[in-house]
Formats: structure tokens, C-alpha cells, sequence
């Protein structure tokens, strides 16, 4: 709800930044087309009369490096602060077409001092790595925890009621333009991903983080109660906006994805096995990739351990044993054993469903179902005994 009211407010764009004087902004930068930017990011900017304003990024890595492709899919990649110029910044972000939100913080003098404090004027070369999560310490994170540690934790305690966001649906909801991120993170999150979040935790994205602090008060010393942002306003001329509220829903898209391909198959073996057979490898290589980059990333990278991955028994990495199913089947038509083992896959699968049910039946879980069910029934009928080969 409160990002649809902030989303509202937003309709017409806020006017352009006029800065000047000692002030602190939240810079919040909305999602962009590559894939690096689609959650959006920010960042803080400290203006001053003694000097140029100075954006303090929490967003710097060593891009273009397979050592950095690595460590994001293992789960530890190493960010690290950095001090950039502010013309600098607006130039990159316009560059790509994306919209610069700045909230100018209405902080009291101690407060103020306390941010900048610890941010201390450092020189990038000077500021600490720090190990990077997705969700639980990004950009946004360590933004909003430098001002709640300014604020003696004031947002954090403002904020800690429930939210009706979770770390996967807010992913989803910036993913959905993307479809084989989108597909992925609907495929490869777990149940510790799905459970909800504080309004705080949800803040972990740079949109919701700009939606918290809007609605947010601080008490200042002397008992008086003001808004936290005093001004919103924009830099640059991007275009690009906030993603949409809701995640979109494909589960049709993936139900129409299992039935054609599963009736594909069907039909072809009603002409000839060997195309039939061909069709039950090129499916279980499909499901067996699929399960295989869901467990692997699982277990080894940045999302949740693969027991919570509860559509692994729907995509399972064993699903590619359909491939040298289908070359048996070829070489021993009158055998059980590919339809043996077809049937249970399947039987593994609806373990999967149900389990899916007595959980709640999670949105994603439809479309994964509606995949791999028709794909693994047919794969079944193809790979009975035969007395001979068509």
C-alpha cells in the first residue's frame, strides 16, 4: 500500500533540484535496462558551501572481471565505497535514461554531524570493502543504516511492522521485463526468500527504501515531531520510472510452454518413436539444466540453501536422466526401465505439488507445475515397453 501511494504521488514528476547551502540527500536512481540495474540503486549525496557536492556509492565493484562473476554466483562479492563527483554521477545515470530522485533529510544539527561522522570525508582509496548480499546488505542497506545510526534507530523502529512485500516478489516485481532473470528467480528462490518482511527488511530495495523515508518522522531533541524528508526533487533528465507494483503473472505463458511442448511429443509419436524419443531428451535436457542451475545456485551462490528450493522436486536435476532414457528406450524398446524411472520422476514431481499445496500453493508454483507436469506425463507414455519401433 505504501507504494502505490507513493507511486501516486509521484504521477507528476517533482520539480528539478536546486542545490545549495550544507544538506543531505538520499539519491535514489530508478531501475535501468541492463541487468546489473534492475532494482534500481542509492546512493547519498552531501552538499556544502565549502566545497562540490560529493555522492558517496556504496554500488562500486570490479566489473568486466570472471573473478567478480564468480564470487556473485558463490555468494561473497566484494563491493566497496566510493566518493564520485555529482555531475559525474547525473552524466551516467542520463546516459541511461534513469530518473534521480533526491530527498533532502530534515535532520537536527547532531544528527547531521552523526552522518557525516561517519562518512568522514574519506578518499575512495581510503573506505573499506564490505562483503555484498542481495538483500540483506546492498546499496540501499547501508544507506538506510547510516541514517537509522544517525537517528538512534528511529526509522528502523518506525518501521518495524509488517510489510507486504517479500525479498522474492519485490526481485520479481523489477525482473519482470527481463524474462530470463524474471524465470530464474521464479524458479530458483526458496521458502526463506517467499517469508515476509518488516517495513524496514523491505526496505532493502531502492524503491520501497524511498517510499519508507517519505513516510517517515524523526523526534528531534527537543521532543518535536518532523517529517524525515523535507523535499523531494529530481537531477538530470532520464525518463525511466519505478517498476511496477505487482510482479507479473505468467503462469498461463508457462502452463501453454508444458502442453505444447509435452503435446509436441505426444504427436510425434504417433508417426515415429525416434522423433518421440528425440523430443524426451530435448525436454529432460531442459528440466535436467533448469534443476541442475537451481541447485547449483542453491547451494553455492546468493540465494537460499537448497532444501528451501521447494521446486526442485518439480524441476529436478535428475530430469536430464531422460536423455539416456530415450537411448535405451531406442536400444531396448521392450524394457521398463525408461518408464520406470519416467514414472518416477513424475511421482517425485507430484510429491513436489502437494507439498507445494500443504505450503500455501505459492504463486510461483502454479507455472512451475504447469511446466514440468505435462513434459514428464508425456515423457512417460513415450518411454512404455514397445513391441516394436514405429
Amino acid at each position: 500500500m505504501l507504494s502505490l501511494l507513493t507511486t501516486a504521488a509521484l504521477a507528476a514528476p517533482p520539480e528539478a533540484c536546486d542545490l545549495g547551502g550544507d544538506a543531505i540527500y538520499v539519491l535514489t536512481i530508478t531501475p535501468g535496462a541492463e541487468v546489473t540495474d534492475l532494482f534500481g540503486h542509492t546512493a547519498l549525496l552531501i552538499t556544502s558551501e565549502q566545497r562540490d557536492p560529493i555522492v558517496y556509492d556504496w554500488g562500486h565493484y570490479a566489473a568486466g572481471q570472471l573473478s567478480t562473476a564468480l564470487d556473485f554466483l558463490r555468494g561473497n562479492p566484494t563491493f566497496w565505497l566510493g566518493a564520485d563527483a555529482l555531475d559525474e554521477v547525473i552524466a551516467k545515470f542520463e546516459g541511461q535514461d534513469r530518473t534521480i530522485y533526491a530527498q533532502r533529510l530534515a535532520l537536527p544539527q547532531p544528527m547531521a554531524q552523526a552522518v557525516r561522522a561517519q562518512i568522514d570525508w574519506r578518499a575512495p582509496g581510503d573506505l573499506e570493502p564490505f562483503a555484498y548480499h542481495w538483500y540483506r546488505r546492498n546499496c540501499t542497506n547501508e544507506v538506510m543504516s547510516l541514517i537509522d545510526d544517525a537517528t538512534g534507530g528511529q526509522i528502523s523502529t518506525q518501521r518495524a511492522g509488517p510489510s507486504p512485500h517479500t525479498a522474492v516478489r519485490q526481485a520479481l516485481r523489477h525482473a519482470g521485463g527481463n524474462l530470463p532473470v524474471w524465470l530464474g528467480l521464479h524458479l530458483g528462490c526458496g521458502r526463506i526468500a517467499d517469508a515476509p518482511l518488516t517495513e524496514w527488511e523491505a526496505m532493502f530495495m531502492p524503491q520501497t527504501g524511498f517510499d519508507g523515508l517519505a513516510s517517515s518522522s524523526l523526534t528531534w531533541p527537543d521532543g518535536t515531531q518532523h517529517p524525515l524528508v523535507d523535499h523531494t526533487c529530481t537531477l538530470g533528465g532520464g525518463t525511466r520510472g519505478f517498476a511496477p507494483a505487482q510482479p507479473p503473472r505468467r503462469d498461463l505463458g508457462l502452463l501453454a510452454a508444458g502442453l505444447a511442448g509435452g503435446g509436441l511429443v505426444l504427436a510425434a509419436d504417433r508417426s515415429s518413436q525416434k522423433l518421440a524419443l528425440l523430443g524426451i531428451a530435448v525436454l529432460g535436457g531442459v528440466l535436467g539444466i533448469l534443476g541442475s542451475v537451481v541447485w547449483i545456485v542453491g547451494v553455492f551462490g546468493m540465494f537460499e540453501p537448497v532444501w528451501q528450493l521447494h521446486n526442485l522436486p518439480l524441476l529436478s536435476p535428475l530430469s536430464a536422466g531422460l536423455i539416456p532414457a530415450a537411448l535405451w528406450a531406442r536400444r531396448a524398446p521392450h524394457s521398463r526401465l525408461p518408464a520406470r524411472f519416467a514414472a518416477g520422476l513424475l511421482a517425485l514431481a507430484v510429491v513436489g505439488g502437494l507439498l507445494a499445496v500443504a505450503g500455501g500453493l505459492q504463486d510461483r508454483n502454479l507455472g512451475v507445475m504447469g511446466l514440468a507436469f505435462p513434459w514428464l506425463l508425456a515423457s512417460l507414455i513415450v518411454l512404455r515397453p514397445r513391441r516394436s519401433i514405429a
